[in-house]
């Protein structure tokens, strides 16, 4: 089972909504059953799956995708506000759930974490294979990428990262200044195909359903398509690689 982590420092860069649309395409189009992880203290990816935050997401049974086309291909663990409050150990032990790996007969796992949640992101990059950090392309959107990568410095071996630009308006000159800042200080990072920004998203987020399924034919369901296949391309290259927080480096920032 290959595991994606999706990761930003910064809140409203659509982690949320990317994880729901690639699952969605995943199991749709791609005929692959995936394991969703809600890292959220504030279970949003679960609320948007129409489950329940639950008191002990550690011992809590992971239950269908309250979408129905979906029921049959993904399954989701369900977060809870206990994840707010635990310490770094427990938090892996969450995104890990040995117990349950062997028995979910998954291809795929994505991970969604809450945005500023240092201990969160760190914990999932122990046990990701790919690290997907979405950028709205605003001055802040980039800022929080830069802070991701930062954060992640501590995790060796590195884990492979892309950016998926979202929110991307293609005349505004950020989008060509990110871009072009991206290409050339991180090159090879940023995958060609960005998500336009769209009026449907956010009727998706009220039916509570991922972009793909409610509006398969807008702009956002495609751009989100052709990440999806690029993804799958992207984890067929990689092998799972151990890692671990280097300690003294992560308290030499936090210190700083």
């Amino acid at each position: 089972m290959k595991t994606v982590m999706v990761a930003s420092t910064k809140g409203g860069t659509a982690k949320t909504t990317s994880v729901l649309a690639l699952a969605a395409l995943w199991a749709m189009e791609h005929q692959r059953r995936v394991a969703l992880w809600d890292g959220d203290p504030q279970g949003t990816l679960t609320r948007q799956l129409r489950r329940n935050v639950v008191r002990d997401p550690w011992t809590a049974d992971p239950v269908p995708a309250g979408v129905p086309e979906l029921e049959e291909r993904a399954v989701l663990f369900r977060g809870g506000r206990s994840l707010g409050l635990a310490p770094a150990a427990e938090i892996r032990q969450f995104f890990g759930r040995p117990d349950w790996e062997p028995r979910l007969n998954a291809d795929l796992a994505i991970i969604d974490t809450p945005p500023g949640g240092l201990l969160h992101i760190l914990a999932a990059a122990d046990v990701a294979d790919l690290l997907l950090v979405p950028v709205d392309t605003t001055p802040l959107g980039l800022e929080g990428l830069l802070e991701t990568l930062d954060l992640l410095k501590v995790i060796e071996p590195a884990v492979p990262t892309r950016v998926l630009l979202t929110r991307v308006v293609v005349r505004r000159r950020i989008t060509r200044e990110i871009s072009e800042f991206l290409d050339a200080r991180y090159p090879g990072l940023r995958l060609e195909t960005g998500i336009p920004e769209d009026a449907r998203v956010p009727d998706s987020h009220k039916a509570r359903r991922p972009v793909p399924l409610d509006a398969p034919r807008e702009r956002a369901s495609e751009g989100y398509r052709v990440v999806a296949a690029q993804l799958l391309d992207v984890l067929a290259g990689l092998r799972r690689m151990e890692r671990a927080v280097n300690a003294e480096a992560l308290a030499a920032r936090v210190s700083a």
